[in-house]
């Protein structure tokens, strides 16, 4: 009976652990906004993710909205796993199919401005190891 008790206790405790290691790699990733580029008719976004920790991590999804000076252009989405190797920084992109609405308003904008202040954000959600972290990059900053 006693050995049974120690045995839950600490087929509990390595689970417990096991899921802390999992949300600590998800929560200390950094993910910063590195390139944007046309293709096309299509926005490519190229973002990056940094894992600081000693262990590897899984990009499961990422979905989110491209934001040009204040206006939602395009919603963009990846599934493709990305494994994010320990200490190092994984570079995906994304493919934004611009919807006209937003994208005639912020083209308006832009010609008005003269290509000044021209700001970029990618707002979203990643999915990492499982936990949803939120996303708020700007371009540039």
């Amino acid at each position: 009976m006693k050995l049974r008790n120690i045995l839950l206790a600490g087929a509990i405790f390595g689970v417990g652990y096991y899921l802390y290691r999992k949300r600590t790699l998800g929560t200390n990733a950094r993910f910063s906004f590195d390139a944007i580029k046309l293709s096309g008719t299509n926005i490519i976004v190229t973002l990056g993710i940094l894992n600081p920790v000693s262990s590897s991590a899984l990009l499961k999804s990422m979905v989110g909205d491209l934001i040009i000076n204040e206006n939602i252009i395009a919603t963009g989405s990846t599934f493709d796993a990305v494994t994010i190797k320990p200490n190092t920084k994984t570079q995906f992109n994304i493919t934004f199919v611009p919807s006209g609405t937003g994208l005639l308003s912020t083209l308006k904008n832009i010609i008005k401005s003269g290509l000044k202040n021209i700001k970029a954000k990618f707002v979203g959600t990643a999915n990492i190891n499982g936990f949803n972290m939120p996303i708020d990059l700007t371009y540039g900053a």
